[in-house]
């Protein structure tokens, strides 16, 4: 089975490193990358990949506010939500938004099927 992903970021060079990244990967197939959360949304609506990689701060609609439409409308798609930004306020804004997993510097913050926390820190 392959896992398609719709990638948006205000940064082309985050974007297409995360898609080199993914390209990489057996079973992983990038479908689309947006700039901005319009087109984010445009590009979920259009081709409903299975994950949307997002970016929380992004221009002309936050990723917060992409994941909120994107979970209301029970599109299907899953969300991970990523952010540099050190403010765990964005990680519980993210969460609540409906995202299934969060990187955020470094701290992989994700919810098991009964939305309880797991928190885990990659291996240095």
């Amino acid at each position: 089975m392959t896992i398609r992903v719709g990638l948006a970021d205000d940064q082309e060079m985050v974007r297409v490193g995360f898609s080199m990244i993914l390209s990489l990967e057996s079973g992983i197939e990038v479908i689309g990358q947006a700039k901005d959360g319009v087109e984010a949304l445009e590009l979920i609506s259009d081709l409903r990949p299975d994950v949307a990689l997002l970016d929380i701060r992004m221009p002309r609609l936050d990723g917060l506010e992409v994941c909120r439409r994107v979970h209301q409308a029970s599109a299907g798609t899953r969300v991970v939500m990523v952010t540099t930004f050190g403010d765990p306020d964005y990680v519980d804004a993210a969460l609540d938004a409906g995202a299934t997993y969060v990187e955020y510097c470094g701290e992989r913050i994700a919810l098991d099927a009964d939305r309880r926390f797991f928190i885990g820190r990659e291996a240095d």
